[in-house]
């Protein structure tokens, strides 16, 4: 480009370099009256070279945490960061939500003292990189499924971090939100990555007025998020892994545009030790119109209710206290509460959906071949599903969380670096 845009000024020529110069070539021959110009037209060059150079090569700083190789561990290993409490009143009971900012700030130094390394990209520019990936190899479904995920300050940084690390970065974050009783640096940063995040004032407990609490306040999101036009909205414990492409096709075959409410009901508890049964009623006093006789419900691990069944429910779960308070009146449990309201209220009943599994069933038992085609799965011990030829061993990948995202998700770029991780989060 440099030689057609001098050769095309006459009056700057080329004239061949001489042998006894010891190179092979042409330079340039400037009149004085034309030096001034040539020389522009070098720098304009070198400059337009330069700033389509660094269009085309823009630099991410983006503080985030790193996969780091450990030579004192011979196999795969990980270690969730150290996630500090910060209580945050001004955020109690109210809904976080953040659009995703672009920070331009050096790699944070860890525990270690260790500043990280340009050689090992980010945990976070690998999820991002994993998930374009999957919007071009797959059909964009977004508003189709929303989905909350319902958790508790203690579970945060054995839980949450890793979920958001595998399944949860295949849905868009705005088709995701974290319930929770408590803000820290998880939620924090789960905010600059785009999620939505309600830190609720529920107390951090397991008992029924807690789980009810949240679980009414995932009501009232997906009450907020009927406006965007979704079809389904479901609900997970953040001890349960989602099965993605598997879950959206699920749910789109069973779309019928009428109120319907999916999920499992276990055949067997083996932790209490016997078979499941339809739950019996007699008359309850404070619902005269029901009658007796028996109901199913989901376990409340995973459940999902289209858009039609929340439009004629709103009279028994459209608000936290609302929702609490039926819960409370039947006395039941929040799964038992949702399938009493579905079932002997509204008159919507549970839609079968068997390879959405949970905890209280046996895992080991689900067959290798079928695991592609598990909606949900979760964990609980030793209780935990069977994967051949796995990519990481039980004894760093207790849940099997990991293994299992590797088989759905083989392009998933830490499953394929023969780098171990040393950190999720």
């Amino acid at each position: 480009c440099l030689h057609e845009k001098l050769t095309a000024y006459p009056s700057c020529k080329l004239t061949p370099l001489s042998a006894e110069e010891g190179m092979v070539g042409c330079r340039p021959t400037f009149f004085r009256r034309e030096k001034k110009l040539c020389l522009l037209l070098v720098v304009l060059s070198l400059a337009t070279v330069l700033l389509i150079w660094t269009s085309t090569h823009p630099t991410n700083t983006r503080s985030s945490s790193l996969l780091q190789p450990d030579p004192t561990v011979q196999e795969p290993y990980i270690t969730l960061k150290n996630y500090t409490s910060t209580e945050n009143s001004n955020s109690v009971g109210g809904i976080l939500y953040k659009k995703p900012a672009i920070q331009n700030t050096p790699p944070k130094k860890t525990a270690e003292g260790n500043g990280g390394s340009s050689n090992h990209p980010s945990v976070n520019s690998l999820a991002e990189r994993d998930r374009e990936s999957d919007a071009k190899t797959s059909k964009n479904t977004s508003n189709e499924v929303f989905i909350t995920v319902r958790s508790s300050g203690p579970m945060h940084i054995r839980r949450v971090s890793l979920i958001w690390k595998t399944w949860m970065q295949s849905f868009m974050p705005s088709d995701v939100c974290l319930v929770t009783d408590r803000s820290d640096n998880l939620t924090k940063e789960m905010l600059e990555s785009g999620y939505c995040v309600d830190v609720t004032s529920c107390i951090a407990s397991h008992m029924k007025e807690g789980l009810s609490c949240k679980t009414g306040h995932e009501f009232l999101k997906f009450y907020e998020k009927m406006e965007e036009n979704y079809k389904w909205f479901c609900h997970v414990d953040d001890d349960t892994y989602v099965n993605v492409p598997e879950l959206k096709k699920t749910l789109i075959a069973l779309y019928n545009h009428k109120p319907q409410y999916a999920g499992h009901y276990p055949r067997y508890n083996i932790h209490r030790k016997k078979a499941g049964a339809p739950v019996k009623i007699d008359q309850i006093e404070a619902f005269p119109e029901t009658k007796t006789g028996f109901f199913h419900y989901a376990t409340g691990q995973s459940f999902c209710v289209n858009a039609e069944l929340l439009s004629i429910s709103s009279a028994y779960i459209k608000g936290v206290e609302k929702f609490v308070s039926f819960s409370l009146r039947t006395m039941y449990p929040d799964d038992l509460a949702i399938g009493f309201i579905f079932d002997r209220l509204v008159g919507v009943k549970l839609t079968e959906v068997p390879n959405m599994c949970s905890h209280v069933e046996d895992l080991r038992t689900i067959p290798p071949s079928s695991l592609m085609t598990q909606v949900t799965i979760s964990y609980k011990g030793e209780n935990i599903i069977q994967i051949p030829n796995a990519t990481f061993s039980v004894a760093v990948d207790k849940t099997r969380f990991l293994s299992y995202h590797c088989l759905i998700h083989p392009n998933t770029s830490w499953c394929n670096t023969g780098t171990p991780i040393n950190r999720l989060g």
